[in-house]
């Protein structure tokens, strides 16, 4: 069995680039180094962590295509999934009740609460297992129906679609439809228009190796990275009434850096092991910390960061490790 330790590396480090989106780390020294860093480097965190949980789904799935061939790979990837996410709603309803309260609105507050756990993530730091769940729901159905490249083309029109209507949402006229689309679904930063397409990428990717030489990799890395921070920069203007972060060129950005890390040898250590496991638990808890701490983000951004993250990690390592002693913990990740 083939190991990936350069990909599990990077899953830490993406996970700690999807803290810095929350805690805008150099925003007190620097707004157009945040920018950069929050809206292009760290925007290259959930792609890849679609293409990594698609990749290795990929590998797990057979020829066939019969639609349910698979079924019995796809229904415990859910359920396990499914019961993180419920796990963890739970233990952010709390924190939600305590903002209810805040609010002072009775029924609206629990309306929107009940909306946004259905098609966004009841909390904004777990939008990422609902948007996964659906989209390896959604791309194993059209793998068995269609041939690989035809879904990897019908969900780059998802894409396409989801980032005109996200990113650059403000430069279109205000439409009816596209107002009550978002009203009703609240974004296009979901497992549809986002996570379908970078999970699609990641099977076919696992079914189809292609293989260019490192060099070639890191080259067109770069430039890919290069192109996206000129695409970024070009609407740096907008107001971004839907939120930034879809970018045309994550496509090639990821898919290049996804194959320079799938080349990537690292003699296998024990610790790497825990890697998986810390990267998800880093990704789905840090809210804890970005509520508890939020004042101190006032205070200096990089101080808020720091304090965030060690905490996040603290806590992730903490239930790693007891986790062999309470099974239950598990749960958690």
């Amino acid at each position: 069995m083939k190991y990936y330790n350069g990909i599990d590396v990077a899953r830490v480090i993406a996970a700690f680039l999807v803290v810095c989106v929350h805690t805008d780390p150099l925003m007190t020294y620097s707004a157009n180094g945040n920018y950069f860093l929050v809206s292009v480097i760290a925007r290259l965190a959930v792609p890849f962590f679609f293409v990594v949980s698609g990749f290795f789904f990929g590998k797990k799935l057979s020829v066939d295509t019969a639609l349910g061939s698979d079924l019995y790979v796809l229904f415990p990837v859910l359920k396990k999934l499914l019961t993180i996410y419920m796990v963890w709603l739970l233990i952010y309803l709390p924190l939600q009740i305590l903002l209810w309260v805040r609010s002072g609105d009775p029924w609206h507050y629990w309306l929107s609460f009940l909306q946004k756990s259905i098609f966004e993530g009841s909390y904004y730091t777990l939008w990422y297992l609902t948007g996964l769940m659906f989209a390896l729901a959604f791309s194993y159905i059209l793998f068995k129906l269609f041939k690989p490249q035809t879904v990897l083309f019908i969900t780059l029109i998802l894409f396409i679609i989801g980032t005109l209507f996200q990113s650059y949402y403000d430069l279109w006229q205000t439409n009816e439809w596209l107002s009550l689309y978002h009203r009703i679904f609240l974004t296009t930063r979901n497992g549809l228009f986002f996570g379908a397409f970078f999970v699609s990428l990641g099977i076919f990717i696992s079914k189809h190796p292609f293989t260019l030489s490192q060099r070639q990799n890191i080259g067109l890395f770069f430039l890919s990275l290069a192109l996206l921070t000129m695409e970024a920069y070009r609407v740096h203007h907008l107001v971004f009434t839907k939120g930034s972060g879809m970018w045309f060129m994550l496509v090639p950005t990821i898919y290049f850096l996804f194959k320079l890390l799938q080349q990537w040898e690292l003699r296998d250590q024990k610790y790497f092991a825990y890697l998986r496991p810390f990267s998800l638990l880093v990704y789905v808890s840090h809210g804890l910390f970005l509520i508890v701490f939020y004042r101190v983000f006032h205070l200096n951004s990089v101080l808020y960061f720091m304090i965030v993250l060690f905490g996040t990690c603290l806590l992730s390592a903490g239930i790693i490790y007891f986790s062999n002693r309470w099974q239950g913990l598990k749960s958690l990740y």
